[in-house]
Parts: C-alpha cells; structure tokens; sequence
C-alpha cells in the first residue's frame, strides 16, 4: 500500500515516523509549524468498501475515505524560520520532539491530556493560587527546562522546551525514564555534549 500526505506547500525539511508506523510528523524548511498525520487514514461510513465477492446481489456499503493529507494536529514551533536537526516519537506515541538551530528542543503532546477536563472544572481562586505557585517554583528551578512562550498564531504550542546545548543535532526520548528525553549536540567550544532532561510532572 502506497500513502501520499500532501504535507506542506514548502519542501520538506523534516520527517519522523512513530514506532508502529501509524504516526507522521513533518516539518518544512522553514520550520515554523509541524503537523501530525496519521499515515493509515480514517474511513467512514462501514466497514469495508466491497460487497459480498460473486453474484449479481453483491451488496456494496456506503464508506468514505478521508485523506492522510489531513493533518491529525499541528504544533506551532515558532514564527521565525529555523533548520528542525531532528524530531523524534517516544515510544508510546504521546510526545514529539523537535531540535532546531535555535538552541531549543520542543515537547509536543501528541494527544489531548485527560486532565484537561479536571483542571477545567478547578475554582478560579485555585487557579489563581496553582499559578501562583508555579511561578515562584519555576523563578527557583534551572532555566533548562521552561513553559513555552504564547503566540497569536495557530497551532498548538510546545508543552515544555529544553534548553542548555547551544547547538542540538539530535534528540530522543529514554525508553526506561518516563517524560525524559536526551539532546545532543555541540557547545560554544565545537566540543560533543549530552544533555538528559525531566519534562513535566512524573505520572502517579
């Protein structure tokens, strides 16, 4: 089988595949937006697009297929152009990376987090309190990992990005450390460096 995902007016500057082959990601050579497509496509209408094989009664259902071209999400990296190094699934499919010569390595949630519902339903008081908190906790954390800046423009922003290798080339999430990904890449100096980070809060 033959899929074709009419992914950017520009040329392509970067592409990933999940794990299971389900997922694509891609990035253009400007770099500003990634979207995420699901290579297997989505048919509606029933279950299967012939009839009973033979005979003149064969029963033909109604289906519909809806193009891979369609983009599951897209992700707003940035507004200014930038050369995306790599992007990169995790195991499980639910995060996306993406290193860029920004110096920057961005997280993306490839799903919707079930605790969206959760906060939504929290008092405006303890949202004011929870922000509060955050903020003097993230004042007093290193600046290697920190919330994404807020952009009017479309696409869904980055859940967290990594900083602290000047020059990433390549980065991947670590199979047996939940929400931890390594980045690699070059310094000031021209010399080879590593970086392991934490994202987000560990799953209870």
């Amino acid at each position: 089988r033959t899929t074709v995902v009419d992914a950017h007016e520009s040329a392509l500057g970067a592409l990933a595949l999940s794990v299971d082959g389900s997922l694509l990601a891609t990035a253009s050579e400007r770099g500003t937006v990634i979207r995420l497509f699901d290579t297997r496509g989505v048919t509606i209408g029933g279950g299967s697009n012939g009839g009973v094989a033979g005979g003149s009664g064969a029963k033909q259902e109604n289906t519909a297929s809806v193009s891979s071209s369609v983009p599951l999400r897209e992700f707003r990296r940035g507004v200014e152009r930038a050369t995306i190094s790599c992007l990169t699934f995790s195991l499980d499919s639910n995060w996306l990376g993406c290193a860029s010569n920004h110096g920057t390595v961005h997280i993306f949630q490839t799903q919707e987090s079930n605790n969206n519902n959760n906060n939504n339903a929290d008092s405006a008081s303890t949202k004011k309190k929870r922000s509060s908190m955050t903020g003097k906790a993230m004042r007093m954390l290193p600046k290697l990992v920190s919330a994404p800046k807020k952009y009017l423009m479309d696409g869904v922003q980055s859940y967290a990005q990594v900083r602290g290798v000047p020059y990433p080339r390549a980065c991947a999430f670590v199979p047996d450390r939940e929400r931890t990904i390594a980045v690699a890449g070059m310094d000031d100096y021209g010399n080879g460096c590593l970086l392991l980070a934490e994202f987000g809060p560990k799953p209870v």
